[in-house]
This record gives C-alpha cells, sequence and structure tokens, in this order.
C-alpha cells in the first residue's frame, strides 16, 4: 500500500527491532514526485520515520503531530522554509 497520503505528503515508515527510538527524517521536494497519493497529486513534503517494533505508541504520536503540523497552513510554511531550523519550527507548534 502506498505511504503516499493527500495534500502533498508522504509518510513512509518502518518498525523494527533494530531501532531503540523514533527516528524522522523530512525531505522536500518542490517538483513534487509521484508517491501513488490517495488524491493523485504530486508529493511535496516526505516524512521518513522509524521506530522500534515493540513500541507503538511513539508512531502513533508523531503520526497525530504531523497531521496537526502539516494543515494548509503548516504546508506552506513547510515549503517556503529556508533552512532545517525554519521546518522544524513549523513542526514544533504542533507539539505545543
Amino acid at each position: 500500500m502506498s505511504t503516499g497520503m493527500e495534500h502533498g505528503i508522504a509518510v513512509p515508515h518502518a518498525r523494527l527491532d533494530s531501532v531503540d527510538d523514533l527516528v524522522c527524517a523530512i525531505g522536500l521536494h518542490h517538483a513534487g514526485v509521484d508517491f501513488g497519493s490517495i488524491d493523485g497529486t504530486p508529493t511535496h513534503i516526505i516524512v521518513l520515520t522509524v521506530s522500534p517494533r515493540d513500541q507503538p505508541a511513539p508512531h502513533l504520536q508523531m503520526m497525530a503531530m504531523v497531521s496537526r503540523a502539516l494543515d494548509e497552513e503548516g504546508r506552506r510554511l513547510v515549503l517556503a522554509a529556508e533552512t532545517p531550523a525554519a521546518v522544524c519550527a513549523v513542526l514544533a507548534r504542533a507539539g505545543s
């Protein structure tokens, strides 16, 4: 199944025995890439996560935070961000 969501967001993920904590990486593709998204639109924001297989809670919490952070305004701010710190600031607003 595709991990391409809607509104230009994809969240590829894996749960592994070989990691102790959730790890996340964010990639931006301004031209867009075909990620097989639900709504058929190109993906511009890719949130890759790897988390421990035996700890589902961190993954679920991260998914909830990503959905809150990447609302219409959040997507606009992330795509306009000029530094990694600016992207982190947009995501951090969902945690507060």
